[in-house]
């Protein structure tokens, strides 16, 4: 049987601002079994403010760090239900307060790509996602991400907090191997 089965293992008692999460990955291929083990080595900074539901919205990395899996999903959850939004990527951190007149923390900062192709509107759950081409980054970033390099995202998305605004999620730093 050929196939992969990925396993997700949260380590308890952290901080809350940083996720370490280890993925074991099986492989049955023509009857042998292979086990990777990955950590990913997502680190959460610079904090979002509350949106409309009344918590800070939060981003997650889920997958692999390593480039030639090509495995790498963002999610963003805590967000008000059934607004459009889309994530965005740079390769430097920042700290921009309400950019635009938005209620939240732009926490990116430099050239900022914007997954503009993947735009979402988050479910009565309140959370969207997508998964990350690392060989094609998107626009106006236009650059495959290379082993040893660190890329930070966000989520940007609508909000009514109670007039028509925007809102962020906080950041993540993803060191890619």
């Amino acid at each position: 049987m050929d196939g992969i089965l990925t396993v997700e293992d949260t380590v308890p008692n952290r901080d809350g601002l940083d996720r370490l999460v280890n993925f074991e990955q099986l492989q049955f291929i023509d009857g042998a079994v292979q086990l990777d083990t990955y950590v990913d080595t997502a680190s959460h900074y610079c904090a979002s403010t509350a949106n409309s539901t009344g918590a800070p919205a939060q981003i997650h990395v889920v997958g692999s760090p390593l480039v030639s899996h090509q495995d790498l999903s963002l999610t963003a959850s805590n967000l008000p239900s059934s607004q459009f939004g889309y994530f965005l990527c740079s390769q430097s951190p920042g700290l921009v307060v309400g950019p635009g007149g938005s209620q939240g923390n732009l926490c990116l900062r430099g050239v900022i790509g914007r997954f503009v192709a993947q735009v979402q509107m988050s479910g009565s759950d309140g959370t969207m996602g997508i998964d990350v081409n690392m060989a094609a980054m998107p626009d106006p970033v236009q650059t495959v991400i290379q082993p040893g390099e660190t890329w930070h995202f966000a989520c940007w998305f609508r909000d009514l907090n109670p007039t028509p605004t925007s809102n962020f999620t906080g950041g993540v730093s993803v060191q890619f191997q």
